[in-house]
């Protein structure tokens, strides 16, 4: 134990330990630009969602093998529409699509160029599938040339 507090006093000098706080004041921080999780018109069709029969309150599973509902299809569908493409496909979380489209679409014979400080689940993504990578260094024009 004593190993343990000598640690996480290490990352408190460091100034870099970290804990979980409630938000508070202006967030500059989340994936939340336009405030669109506590949108009040948002927040009322999705209680009004809820309450109705057909809004299940859960998944009961992946999309894959029992969780996928009519409104997944149908949001889908109009993104597909709106965007007059062929078809759309929405995943939970960024990290997920971010995921699963580089470590499904370039194949062994592709090159995957790629700035050193983009997202880690695209790094993790390029990792997982079968292209070749090659990094180049943050914004710099010189490196990518290289």
């Amino acid at each position: 134990m004593d190993r343990f507090n000598e640690k996480l006093d290490s990352l408190k000098k460091q100034k870099q330990f970290r804990f979980l706080s409630l938000p508070c004041g202006l967030d500059l921080t989340s994936n939340d630009y336009l405030g669109m999780s506590s949108h009040p018109l948002l927040r009322e069709y999705a209680c009004e969602k809820l309450a109705s029969s057909d809004m299940n309150l859960g998944s009961a599973g992946s999309r894959l093998l029992r969780g996928n509902t009519i409104h997944h299809q149908n949001l889908e569908e109009f993104a597909a529409d709106f965007f007059s493409a062929p078809r759309s496909l929405f995943f939970a979380t960024g990290f997920q699509a971010n995921f699963a489209i580089f470590s499904t679409l370039p194949s062994r014979h592709d090159l995957v160029i790629y700035d050193s400080l983009i997202h880690a689940s695209i790094r993790d993504g390029i990792r997982a599938g079968d292209a070749r990578a090659i990094k180049f260094e943050h914004n710099d024009l010189s490196s990518l040339e290289d």
